[in-house]
C-alpha cells in the first residue's frame, strides 16, 4: 500500500469521524456514505496485503524448490 493511498484512507476516516461527531450519530446518511467508502479502501488494502503475502510465499516455495534441485 503506497503512502498516498494510506493518506487518502486516513483522511476519509477523519472526515467520517468528524461528521459522526457533528451529527452525533453514525446513522446519518453522510456518515454512512463515508463509512461505505472507507470500507472499500479497507477491502482494497486487505487484498493488496493478501496478494503481497501470497507472492512472498510463492517466492519462498520457488527458492526451496530450486535449492532442492541443486542438492540432487
Amino acid at each position: 500500500m503506497d503512502k498516498q493511498f494510506y493518506m487518502q484512507m486516513e483522511s476519509l476516516r477523519d472526515r467520517m469521524i468528524e461528521k459522526a461527531l457533528d451529527k452525533q450519530t453514525f446513522l446519518n446518511r453522510e456518515v454512512l456514505l463515508l463509512s461505505q467508502s472507507l470500507d472499500l479502501y479497507i477491502v482494497r488494502a486487505q487484498e493488496e496485503q493478501r496478494l503481497s503475502r501470497q507472492a512472498e510465499d510463492d517466492s519462498d516455495e520457488e527458492e526451496q524448490h530450486e535449492s532442492g534441485r541443486s542438492h540432487s
